[in-house]
């Protein structure tokens, strides 16, 4: 499952993170989509469009997340 934010929309990550594990789902990953990709051996200032969260069910028992 993927979940997408707008990145500075009032709902943070952190918060659809922490609402996942209390729905019996797993964080895997974050990622962000930028207006242009970074520059190896320059420090780049992006501009983020979204963020994207992907979740999956978790396989672990009595409630107990990961992450």
């Amino acid at each position: 499952m993927a979940v997408l934010l707008p990145h500075g929309d009032v709902i943070a990550p952190v918060d659809v993170v922490i609402a996942a594990k209390r729905a019996g789902l797993t964080y895997l990953q974050h990622i962000v989509a930028a207006d242009r990709p970074p520059r190896p051996g320059q420090r780049t200032q992006l501009d983020i469009h979204t963020d994207v969260l992907v979740l999956t069910h978790s396989t672990m028992e009595n409630g107990a997340v990961d992450g």
